[in-house]
């Protein structure tokens, strides 16, 4: 009579196996499993870390901007200016200022060529 034949009993090779044999074969596919899902895992790292390593570059590189408002207070002025803002105009706005802005910022994408305007203070 077969294993099929016999429900509730274990085939006769897997008796008959040692019990480092059956042991080996109990941690094999869980360790099996663990390889393959660290492998999957360093290749997925991987290839993010490709995809993140030009904007992680592009980080550094700094964007000049300018600000124009109807009206603030040089606290204000001083944290824009801090954080990259070349220039920060505020009312009465003085077109010919604008105009040399707008000129600085689109000679050389954003690069000063010379000295920039000055901002006109806060009232």
């Amino acid at each position: 009579m077969t294993a099929a034949g016999r429900p509730g009993r274990l085939p006769q090779w897997w008796l008959d196996l040692s019990v480092r044999a059956k042991g080996m074969i109990a941690v094999a596919f869980p360790l099996i499993a663990l390889i393959a899902v660290t492998a999957a895992s360093l290749v997925l790292q991987h290839s993010e870390r490709q995809e993140r390593t030009p904007s992680v570059r592009s980080r550094g590189t700094t964007r000049k901007g300018a600000c124009l408002s109807a009206e603030a207070e040089p606290g204000v002025i001083r944290s824009m200016r801090g954080s990259g803002v070349v220039a920060y105009l505020t009312k009465p706005l003085n077109l010919t200022e604008l105009g040399k802005l707008v000129d600085c910022l689109t000679a050389g994408h954003g690069q000063r060529t010379g000295p920039g305007p000055r901002t006109t203070p806060a009232r």
